[in-house]
């Protein structure tokens, strides 16, 4: 079980309505995107990129009854980075780069996944 899957049946046992959350931890066909083609207003979602695209695409399509545009909210494996240049505290970069790199186990939209480094911090240093 996902730590969404488990989160969503902590919601769900908590007393929120099934009919407000829902997970659906493998890729969905079509059929299965229920709060894509419904009277939903908002969705979140992150997965892959051809989940993420059918969701954009069935949410956009509005459907009998509908009063609002959906939402949407799709983070599909971005890549971040973090920029060190010739100004930043080494020591505070380092920490930095390493806590968004793998704090909450690298599971987080914004986790780090590249780091450019400015030349000066990348030369061997002669001093002993």
């Amino acid at each position: 079980m996902t730590v969404a899957a488990k989160f969503v049946e902590i919601a769900y046992e908590a007393g929120v309505p099934k009919r407000r959350s829902t997970s659906s931890p493998a890729p969905a066909p079509p059929w299965e995107m229920p709060r894509a083609t419904s009277q939903t207003r908002y969705i979140a979602f992150t997965g892959s990129k051809e989940v993420g695209l059918r969701i954009s695409e069935l949410a956009g399509k509005t459907v009998p009854g509908q009063k609002w545009i959906k939402r949407t909210v799709l983070e599909m494996g971005g890549k971040d980075s973090i920029i060190v240049d010739e100004e930043a505290d080494v020591e505070a970069a380092v920490e930095g780069v390493v806590q968004s790199a793998f704090g909450y186990q690298g599971q987080k939209c914004s986790a780090c996944s590249a780091a450019i480094v400015s030349q000066r911090f990348t030369t061997t240093s002669s001093k002993s």
